[in-house]
């Protein structure tokens, strides 16, 4: 299935179960060879540094099952950054935009960045390629994590620089998040998000994925 971009999506039909290994013919004097999808494995060395090949988390991106309440809304299983299991949802880009509408409503108005917010949808809907190298899957647990990691520190930001302000600037010198500057925090995260973004790239290069559409984000207005 196609979205408007020309993204690949999965299908709304039942995925292959994350145990499901394909057995072709063995080649003369030869193992057979295994496979799992949805991830795909590929013959090439390391591509990018920081990328943990030693973590066991790394390949353990795995689809999990259909929303039970929500149609066309599926979930992927991946370790955290924090070593936590975790959800990521994955649907075409209309569904996602629909999933996520009332959440980034919420963040908008509180005045978090929208370009971590259209990441957010982003990572979601290319998680949902049916074939993916595995350091794709979880770069894009990592945008995923990034956004909503950044998103609750613009929000603190801003809710301790609105108390400071009904305060008239006093500070009680109580918690050292009172030091968060909130245009401070816009740019960080937009650092960090410029340099998975251009991570997501380099990937695309290397593994030649058709279809995998990288946004082209405003990143010097505000």
């Amino acid at each position: 299935m196609d979205d408007e971009d020309g993204d690949v999506i999965m299908p709304d039909a039942p995925p292959l179960e994350p145990g499901t290994i394909h057995t072709p013919p063995p080649a003369p004097q030869s193992a057979p060879t295994i496979i799992k999808v949805p991830i795909r494995r590929r013959e090439k060395k390391m591509v990018l540094s920081f990328i943990p090949y030693d973590n066991p988390a790394v390949l353990s991106v795995v689809p999990w099952r259909w929303h039970r309440n929500l149609g066309g809304i599926f979930w992927f299983r991946y370790t955290d950054f924090r070593g936590w299991p975790a959800l990521q949802p994955t649907a075409n880009i209309p569904r996602i935009r629909e999933y996520f509408g009332a959440l980034d409503d919420n963040d908008e108005r509180a005045g978090c960045d929208p370009l971590l917010l259209e990441a957010r949808r982003w990572c979601c809907s290319v998680q949902g390629f049916c074939v993916l190298e595995p350091e794709l899957r979880w770069l894009m647990t990592l945008i995923f994590d990034l956004v909503n990691f950044a998103v609750e520190r613009q929000r603190t930001a801003r809710n301790l620089a609105q108390h400071s302000c009904r305060d008239d600037g006093k500070s009680t010198g109580n918690s050292p998040e009172e030091d968060l500057d909130p245009e401070k925090v816009l740019w960080e995260g937009r650092y960090y998000l410029y340099f998975l973004i251009m991570a997501a790239k380099v990937l695309k290069r290397e593994f030649k994925v058709e279809g995998l559409t990288i946004p082209s984000l405003p990143w010097f207005s505000i």
